[in-house]
């Protein structure tokens, strides 16, 4: 038991030992580059021989000799970032449990209508309308449209070439309040609903105005590029 008990005290010392060791290390360190800073501010924070004398003897009366000071600024420091960080956390937490999805679909489907609506009147202004000023649509075989007013002019020149419909069906939304995907089926038809195109898109959507528009457009043709005669082809921007 003793000999149990000796065992038990001696690591205790040791680890103790180690331990004091370590805490002097980074008390020297901690001096070395007190004196290191003083020495390079020294010559140009302050004119006066005088003032300088008594800034550095009070730096090393606050900071040096008594460093309990200096090491509970900074902890206190850490502390306030580590609470400003748990508060935006919060804060993004609050904006997310707030945000209803359900509202974010609602207005997607009512954009689709008006989408759909508009291109069936061939109204390319109204159409262009749904996205957002800095939107950009990428389209198979060819660069990507940047800008409302680029997108405008390919859906000028779609009505031109004869798709009259532009039916969507929406298969699934997801997101928070900064920003909306929605992936769903296409199809475009002209006179006499003779189908042109029909595939897949995926839409981001974003909030503009305080209205949610299309900030990103991305469709593919789910038909082989042979079935496709040369006026049904997909529209292009020359």
């Amino acid at each position: 038991m003793n000999a149990l008990f000796l065992l038990t005290l001696r690591q205790i010392l040791k680890r103790r030992k180690i331990f004091y060791n370590f805490l002097k290390g980074s008390f020297y360190l901690y001096l070395r580059v007190a004196v290191i800073t003083i020495r390079a501010a020294w010559p140009w924070s302050f004119k006066k021989k005088g003032e300088s004398r008594l800034t550095i003897k009070y730096f090393i009366s606050m900071n040096i000799l008594f460093p309990g000071k200096f090491l509970l600024i900074v902890f206190s420091f850490m502390l306030m970032l580590s609470s400003c960080s748990e508060g935006d956390k919060l804060d993004i937490e609050r904006s997310a449990a707030a945000f209803d999805i359900k509202q974010g679909e609602a207005s997607i489907k009512q954009s689709n209508q008006l989408f759909m609506k508009s291109f069936e009147a061939g109204d390319s202004v109204a159409v262009s309308n749904c996205y957002t000023t800095d939107a950009k649509a990428m389209v198979a075989n060819m660069p990507a449209l940047e800008g409302r007013d680029n997108i405008k002019h390919f859906i000028s020149m779609a009505m031109n070439k004869g798709v009259k419909n532009f039916e969507l069906e929406t298969t699934q939304i997801w997101g928070d309040s900064s920003i909306l995907a929605e992936e769903g089926t296409y199809k475009m038809s002209g006179k006499n609903d003779k189908q042109h195109d029909k595939g897949k898109y995926i839409v981001l959507w974003k909030q503009e105005a305080g209205n949610w528009k299309m900030f990103r457009d991305i469709w593919t043709s789910d038909l082989p590029p042979a079935a496709l005669k040369p006026e049904e082809a997909p529209v292009t921007v020359k």
